[in-house]
């Protein structure tokens, strides 16, 4: 681990950065420390952690359609942005995604020897526990969806099972959620959070590899947002499979690789069962990488996970 003017940097493990100022007065006597070379990230770790330079992220484009050979539609007229970034003294992977200005919006990840497990999710605030005056989206940051593993006695601390950490395509995962709506960080630390979804059921979590892959491999893209060529021509992708409530829906996300450069997530998709096949109504697809100054900033998703401890 590095800390240069007050920023956390993973030595070879990730090139992103936060700010955190409080640890400065650290600085001197770590740096007087010898450090090890850091242990590799497992396969799955590694296509999650981004490791372009540290002021670029993904461009991205959310699209909608009504059905399979519908055009696509754009969502909201404009771009959002994507970065994911592993960071091992935490344990956490974090996703920024949609807003450049918000730097605790989005996704974050827990694992441990074996399992990555989704914990928190940045959300808007109308949700049917929400009373009829949250007319408008809410940007706080300690507001955000919990995923709890549904059972008898359930630790909150567990998300959702996302992923092996050795990225086996024979693993397979089913099982139940509760997910909680926290509004503040008391009805989270003292376990009383409105619960949203009750055994809401994962019936097939798993993984698959594509080799030469394209963003939208799935048909062409609304007028003004074609990818460039780099993000039609990946080396290799990983594929995060969620069949849900008996194959009536289905997420994926898509990690790639170029050369030895990973890219972290560079599309999701929403797609439903028409038929015996699966149709994607609703994607996100990565289309360029963008710069942003200063650099692109992971400090609110930091202070969610030290508050969540």
């Amino acid at each position: 681990m590095l800390i240069v003017s007050g920023e956390i940097r993973s030595a070879g493990t990730s090139n992103a950065c936060f700010h955190a100022p409080f640890l400065r007065p650290l600085c001197a006597a770590l740096l007087l420390c010898v450090a090890a070379v850091a242990d590799p990230l497992p396969e799955m770790l590694r296509f999650m952690d981004c490791t372009l330079p540290l002021e670029q992220y993904i461009v991205t484009h959310a699209q909608r359609r009504d059905g399979d050979g519908a055009p696509w539609q754009a969502v909201i007229p404009d771009t959002q942005c994507f970065r994911t970034w592993v960071v091992p003294e935490y344990k956490v992977v974090l996703w920024r995604k949609d807003a450049l200005n918000a730097d605790y919006y989005g996704e974050i990840f827990t694992y441990d020897d074996t399992l990555v497990r989704l914990h928190m999710e940045t959300f808007p605030p109308r949700t049917p526990v929400d009373g009829p005056d949250s007319l408008v989206w809410d940007p706080r940051p300690d507001r955000f969806r919990l995923f709890v593993e549904a059972g008898e006695r359930e630790d909150w601390r567990l998300g959702r099972v996302f992923a092996p950490l050795e990225a086996s395509t024979a693993w397979r995962h089913s099982g139940c959620i509760n997910t909680y709506i926290c509004n503040t960080w008391n009805g989270y630390h003292d376990r009383t959070a409105p619960r949203w979804q009750e055994r809401f059921l994962d019936n097939a979590v798993f993984l698959e590899r594509q080799a030469s892959f394209s963003t939208f491999f799935d048909g062409p893209c609304p007028d003004g947002y074609a990818p460039d060529t780099a993000f039609t021509a990946f080396d290799e992708a990983i594929v995060i499979n969620q069949c849900m409530q008996q194959d009536a829906g289905r997420e994926r996300f898509f990690f790639a690789r170029k050369g030895e450069d990973c890219y972290g997530i560079v599309r999701w998709d929403n797609a439903v069962k028409r038929d015996g096949t699966w149709v994607v109504l609703e994607r996100t697809i990565g289309l360029r990488l963008g710069v942003q100054e200063p650099e692109f900033s992971f400090a609110g998703m930091l202070d969610r996970v030290r508050k969540a401890r």
